[in-house]
């Protein structure tokens, strides 16, 4: 048995420039750098042991021993390279094509010395040939065996990536919720016109065989019509896109990076931005005025994008009488020509809100209130007495020329609207308001023309229809 001493030296050089996909890397100790250049490639320069003082070296076979994933042993791999009538031990090995190892595979670097003995140069013989026929592994501290701490070589893994779905947090009637889509069903899916604002989620895992990497995920966004780019940026630990683009379709392009300029397969999609939210453009006119009648009613019609009839989304109503509310958030049904529709009987006197809350089908909110007054209750009135008023007349008595006629009237609802007078079934007076108050007192002169007994009619209107 022939005894090797000495310790492999390896030197390794880091590049500085943008590493290509197929860059070889080389690790040592755990440190991970970049193949020094050798020749029109990339290697690695280092030194072998030398050997008993006995024996003479006559060829160095170099090989590369290769072991792949999911296997336990190195295998040699490719033809060996024979250094004959070597005059240093100072070794510059070039790995050559990158393109020839597999990805996910790792590699050492072996030797075996071929000797003659001094006391017979005849003889040619394979130092150590009876322990792993004389194989030696370069850069390792026990040279017979393999360990992960040892030199090896290996060829740059991509990245993967893997994007499953996109979350993003639209308003619904019942507040803040979050939506959440796969990829594949993104062509129907319409976002808020806020939603790249607040950040859409990008549900994605990355992989990378090599541990000893650094990972990035990059996303770029492109205007989906033009192709004109917007925005490129790098995920943060959130995994949000964010953008204060207006455009409606969005390109994204999502892809990881490892810190040797290798890149994952791109995932592209589309999301639909819907920037225009619904509106109420036509409803029940009231002209002003308070409705006779025990129904609420109003029909709406209701856009969406470029006056669409919005027939998707959802449309709530809710009810106020008298600022109290006594209906919640009753939703209607979707109608294809945006007609919607609120009509409830047997309901009581008094101020309304019919209170539309509209969502589109992108999850844009719009509130439309319409106000309405039903009034089914006569106004009062009644005659002012001397007592109460002492510019008023007697009456069911001789009436006093100078005194007034003076009637109180009132309407809490929609105020008083005018009042027709008659003297002896014969009209005389009609005074009719400007601004409708609650509360107004009638004036009429006694007449100085007639005497007897005279009959007085007065009709007080309120101000419904």
């Amino acid at each position: 048995m022939i005894v090797l001493t000495g310790i492999i030296a390896a030197l390794l050089c880091l590049s500085t420039t943008v590493y290509a996909d197929d860059i070889v890397k080389v690790g040592l100790n755990g440190e991970v750098k970049a193949a020094k250049a050798v020749g029109s490639g990339s290697g690695i320069t280092f030194t072998l042991p030398d050997i008993a003082n006995n024996y003479l070296i006559d060829t160095i076979e170099l090989a590369i021993f290769e072991k792949r994933e999911n296997e336990a042993n190195y295998k040699k791999f490719g033809e060996s390279k024979m250094v004959e009538n070597p005059t240093s031990l100072n070794i510059s090995f070039g790995f050559g094509d990158a393109s020839k190892y597999k990805p996910k595979a790792k590699y050492k670097i072996a030797y075996r010395y071929y000797v003659k003995p001094i006391d017979d140069l005849s003889k040619i013989l394979i130092a150590g040939e009876n322990i792993k026929e004389g194989w030696r592994l370069v850069g390792e501290i026990n040279p017979t065996v393999q360990t992960e701490q040892g030199f090896v070589f290996y060829k740059n893994t991509n990245p993967a990536l893997f994007v499953d779905r996109i979350t993003f947090e639209a308003e619904t009637i019942s507040g803040a919720t979050t939506f959440s889509y796969p990829l594949n069903q993104l062509e129907s899916v319409y976002l808020p016109s806020d939603a790249l604002q607040k950040g859409v989620k990008v549900d994605y895992t990355t992989d990378d065989f090599d541990s000893d990497d650094s990972l990035d995920t990059w996303y770029q966004l492109f205007d989906g019509k033009t192709g004109e780019h917007i925005y490129t940026g790098i995920f943060d630990s959130s995994n949000k896109i964010y953008s204060s683009t207006n455009v409606e379709l969005v390109r994204v392009i999502i892809f990881a990076k490892d810190n040797w300029g290798g890149g994952s397969e791109e995932t592209s999609f589309m999301l639909l931005i819907d920037n225009e939210s619904p509106e109420a453009i036509s409803e029940f006119n009231d002209m002003g005025r308070a409705l006779r009648g025990r129904n609420l009613y109003s029909r709406f019609t209701i856009t969406d994008s470029q006056n669409e009839a919005l027939s998707s989304g959802e449309v709530y109503y809710s009810i106020k009488r008298d600022d109290v509310m006594t209906l919640q958030n009753v939703r209607m049904p979707n109608h294809a020509d945006g007609i919607y529709t609120v009509d409830l009987p047997n309901q009581q006197d008094g101020e309304y809100e019919i209170i539309l809350t509209i969502f589109d089908k992108g999850h844009n909110k719009t509130t439309h209130i319409l106000k309405q007054t039903l009034d089914n209750t006569a106004p009062t009135a009644h005659f002012l007495t001397p007592t109460e008023n002492p510019l008023a007349t007697e009456y069911f008595t001789w009436a006093n020329q100078s005194k007034k006629i003076l009637i109180s009237t009132s309407d809490s609802i929609s105020g008083i609207k005018r009042c027709h007078a008659y003297r002896n079934s014969s009209w005389f007076s009609t005074t009719s308001m400007g601004t409708i108050p609650r509360e107004y007192i009638f004036s009429f002169d006694v007449t100085n023309t007639l005497t007897g007994k005279i009959m007085h009619y007065f009709y007080i209107y309120d101000n419904a229809c």
